[in-house]
């Protein structure tokens, strides 16, 4: 199914976006014995797709690092 119109594209981009986050997300969750709910995982998926749609994208990565960081201090 080939995508309709510009907004359908960027759902579909964005469900995207969040399934490779909570996969990455509960792949970490299970090595570290630690719950992370939807909430945090969708969060996150949004603050991504901020970073990636901003003019700033280049900081995509240091903002998950942090993220995660921040996740796995609170889970301790």
């Amino acid at each position: 199914m080939v995508p309709a119109n510009d907004a359908e594209k960027e759902e579909r981009l964005k469900a995207a976006l969040w399934y490779s986050v909570g996969q990455t997300i509960d792949s970490i969750s299970l090595d570290k014995d630690i719950n992370a709910t939807p909430h945090f995982i969708g969060a996150m998926s949004e603050m991504l797709w901020a970073q990636i749609g901003s003019e700033n994208h280049l900081y995509v990565f240091p903002f998950l690092a942090m993220g995660l960081t921040h996740f796995r201090k609170r889970q301790s």
